[in-house]
């Protein structure tokens, strides 16, 4: 998209993806294990490579 907006929508959809994972995962060790991996590679820059749907 061309607006200069989406890529920040993007990112916060990303981290709301991520902490919703977080929370999952105080009951459930695959969504604890799956939002270490996802925060990893969002502080890494290397975002929605290869996570997994929960």
């Amino acid at each position: 998209m061309n607006w200069p907006g989406y890529k920040v929508l993007g990112d916060i959809r990303e981290l709301m993806m991520t902490l919703w994972m977080g929370h999952q995962g105080a009951t459930n060790e695959k969504a604890a294990e799956e939002f270490t991996h996802r925060a990893a590679e969002i502080r890494s820059g290397d975002r929605r490579h290869d996570w997994q749907p929960f």
